[in-house]
């Protein structure tokens, strides 16, 4: 059963004005936002690999302490990801992006000014929100990338040792278009062919 809602002066412009813009970017961010949650569980994984870290970390009952869904959650797909009872298991960009995504994350609405000789004294800055959103998304995207990077050539470093089937699938991903590298070289061109494979969103599992 439907009501009919009547609005004043202005109520309707407030209700639809730029709302679609904001959601718009809104839905990409979210979108992106899962596919990256899930691939920084892998090169997680594929870290904790390469630093020869224990899977003990992730033992249930140390999770299983603190209330938090998400965290329990994390930590199940680590262990699928690292415990094998067949297998045993120069770059600062990503510091930058990091500090960066710490001012993108301040309040837009702190920087609301009166407009239109103070007839319109405030907005949300959706808008701008939405699109810090969407930088701090990027930004994240290639903080990955060079995890992911730096996670495949320590895997390397330790061959012929080998990890687990899900990790060495998401290794050989990557070396079919990216090679390890034996000296110092340009890396520009290889972040940018990393921070493509992770908006493929094709490094993630099934699990």
């Amino acid at each position: 059963m439907f009501t009919t809602t009547l609005y004043y002066s202005l109520q309707g412009l407030a209700m639809v004005n730029g709302t679609q813009f904001i959601t718009a970017l809104g839905a990409e961010a979210v979108e992106r936002a899962i596919s990256l949650a899930r691939q920084a569980d892998v090169i997680a994984a594929l870290s904790t690999e390469g630093l020869r870290g224990t899977v003990r970390a992730f033992h249930p009952r140390i999770h299983a302490s603190r209330p938090y869904t998400g965290q329990n959650l994390v930590a199940q797909r680590l262990r699928s990801l690292l415990d094998s009872k067949l297998y045993p298991s120069k770059i600062y960009d990503s510091h930058a992006q990091l500090s960066e995504n710490k001012g993108l994350c301040h309040p837009s609405s702190v920087d609301t000014i009166a407009t239109s000789a103070g007839q319109e004294d405030h907005v949300s800055m959706g808008a701008w929100s939405a699109r810090k959103a969407l930088m701090v998304i990027d930004n994240v995207e290639k903080i990955l990338a060079i995890e992911l990077l730096m996670a495949c050539q320590a895997i390397d470093l330790q061959r012929p040792n080998t990890t687990t089937p899900p990790l060495e699938a998401i290794h050989k991903l990557v070396r079919q278009t990216i090679d390890k590298w034996d000296e110092d070289r340009f890396m520009a061109p290889t972040i940018e062919a990393a921070i493509r494979i992770i908006r493929s969103g094709d490094v993630s599992t099934d699990l």
